[in-house]
């Protein structure tokens, strides 16, 4: 089957939003590789174009970089959480930090985060 030029657009796409979430996030291809289990060189040609990504890769890059998997394949022009990393270092330190966790130390950090917000809930409700 041969690839269209819509194709060849949406790839582009992808692949450009991919750098984008990485560099956002300050990780590089390595980096995300270890948090999603897709090689380092699968990542590389993912980013550069070179290859069409499944999609369940999409699923895990996605997770992995706090952005939707619709996002990431073109989708949805504006991305809150990207225009956060970008504008709020101490969003981007706990973005890459997480990406680093086990999924039971994330849920501990959402619990945390959650505790953090209920009690500054209650404070501003005082």
């Amino acid at each position: 089957m041969m690839k269209t030029n819509k194709d060849e657009e949406m790839i582009q796409l992808f692949a450009s939003r991919l750098s984008q979430a990485m560099e956002l996030a300050g990780i590089i291809p390595a980096d995300l590789a270890r948090m999603t289990g897709i090689s380092k060189s699968m990542i590389s040609m993912y980013a550069s174009t070179n290859h069409e990504p499944k999609q369940n890769n999409i699923l895990k890059m996605a997770a992995a970089l706090g952005v939707s998997p619709a996002w990431l394949m073109g989708a949805d022009d504006t991305n809150e959480l990207l225009e956060t990393l970008k504008n709020d270092p101490d969003v981007r330190m706990v973005a890459k930090i997480s990406g680093t966790l086990t999924e039971q130390g994330k849920k501990d950090l959402r619990k945390y985060a959650e505790l953090l917000r209920n009690q500054r809930d209650r404070m501003s409700q005082d």
